[in-house]
């Protein structure tokens, strides 16, 4: 998945609002496409900590997406305010490599273009596993 817009803890009686608001805003989209580039890799000083892919949406609807979401979702509830970089995070290395050979990025870019043809809200819970997702709601993007 590609996250649009991180909520954190929200309350039960906001959901009820966000949900009204992500059906609204969704329903003005019509479907998108997105393409991905290479893996690449986010350090935490010398080791790898983060393996994921960028999103590169042409159209910008991604982007507006997330300016409309966070603009009216901001009046209900308090949002960190980020810079967004559309991804989809493939592992989290965690400890050491040791037991990893070799971890190599090729540049370039996948050649894979992917409909966006709905949206979900995801509950994210942190385990000591890793985090556990549920969707809570899915939102159909309408076909042109």
């Amino acid at each position: 998945h590609s996250t649009v817009l991180f909520l954190g803890e929200v309350e039960e009686q906001s959901l009820l609002q966000i949900k009204e608001i992500i059906s609204e805003e969704v329903s003005e989209l019509t479907t998108f496409f997105i393409d991905l580039g290479a893996p690449d890799l986010i350090f935490k000083g010398q080791k790898p900590s983060i393996m994921f892919m960028k999103v590169f949406d042409q159209s910008g609807t991604l982007q507006e997406l997330h300016d409309r979401l966070l603009e009216r979702i901001k009046k209900i509830i308090k949002i960190e305010e980020k810079p967004f970089s559309p991804h989809i995070t493939l592992a989290r290395v965690k400890g050491t490599l040791r037991h990893r050979k070799k971890i190599s990025i090729e540049s370039g870019h996948i050649d894979a273009v992917f409909p966006v043809e709905s949206i979900e809200l995801v509950e994210s819970v942190l385990t000591p596993i890793g985090p556990l997702h549920t969707t809570l709601a899915t939102f159909e993007v309408p076909h042109a």
